[in-house]
């Protein structure tokens, strides 16, 4: 198992995503790759955040609605072109 703390690697999805390709898997202690590339996006997290009903300062963006896919950890490209 891995936990890289703070910092750089941890915030980079590419580590758990090599962990878990690689052979045998390595368990990443934290997020998985997905929803850590979603969640690092600041539009991404804001479209992901609001429509989970938190609230958040306006933008522009406020009136996208969509759904964040958690089987792949990704928005439509729709929310993002909406934004």
């Amino acid at each position: 198992a891995v936990w890289a703390g703070w910092g750089h690697a941890s915030e980079k999805p590419a580590l758990p995503n090599s962990l878990a390709s690689s052979e045998p898997p390595i368990q990443f202690i934290g997020p998985a790759g997905p929803p850590m590339h979603a969640l690092g996006d600041k539009i991404g997290s804001t479209i992901i955040a609001q429509n989970a009903g938190v609230p958040c300062i306006s933008w522009n963006g406020a009136h996208v609605k969509a759904e964040y896919d958690r089987s792949n950890g990704t928005l439509p490209e729709k929310a993002f072109s909406d934004a």
